[in-house]
């Protein structure tokens, strides 16, 4: 019985200490959330997302714990509240950078992006996203997004990640 209440108890435990998570910036598309240790108060992981959340629009989030060498960035894409099982993103007439399905349907697609990409995103003026949902009924969503405010919030997103 002891025995018992001991998982019972670290089970409980594993459930209350999640992340409490702090929207430290947010302006026009841009969204900067801080997910920090309820207990210790430490940064677990700063998430950017990038576009409109609503029904029929595609936006894409990056996200990392904090390091201290910062190199590259997890990246996913979501159209309302679905998932993305791909994605595709170009920043004024660079390369096309492309993840996942090409069609909605199918898991979930989780990426990684070189720390560049989001020198880019600061320095760019227009973002062309298409995000193809992992719900089949669902149509693939494209949207073309001024990137005035970028270095701001690009900036905020880095700092963010090496604790400053």
């Amino acid at each position: 019985m002891k025995k018992m209440i001991i998982v019972g108890a670290a089970i409980l435990a594993s459930f209350s200490s999640q992340a409490a998570h702090e929207v430290i910036y947010s302006q026009d598309i841009f969204t900067l959330v801080k997910f920090s240790d309820e207990f210790t108060e430490e940064v677990t992981s700063c998430q950017l997302n990038i576009g409109d959340y609503a029904k029929d629009k595609p936006r894409i989030s990056f996200f990392s714990k904090p390091v201290k060498e910062l190199s590259s960035v997890g990246v996913s894409g979501q159209v309302g509240s679905f998932s993305g099982s791909g994605y595709q993103f170009k920043i004024d007439k660079g390369e096309m950078i492309k993840k996942g399905r090409t069609s909605a349907g199918g898991d979930v697609v989780y990426g990684n992006v070189n720390i560049s990409t989001l020198d880019e995103l600061a320095n760019g003026n227009k973002f062309i996203l298409r995000v193809h949902p992992e719900n089949r009924y669902v149509d693939s969503r494209t949207e073309t997004y001024s990137l005035k405010g970028s270095s701001v919030a690009i900036s905020k997103f880095k700092n963010c990640l090496v604790g400053s």
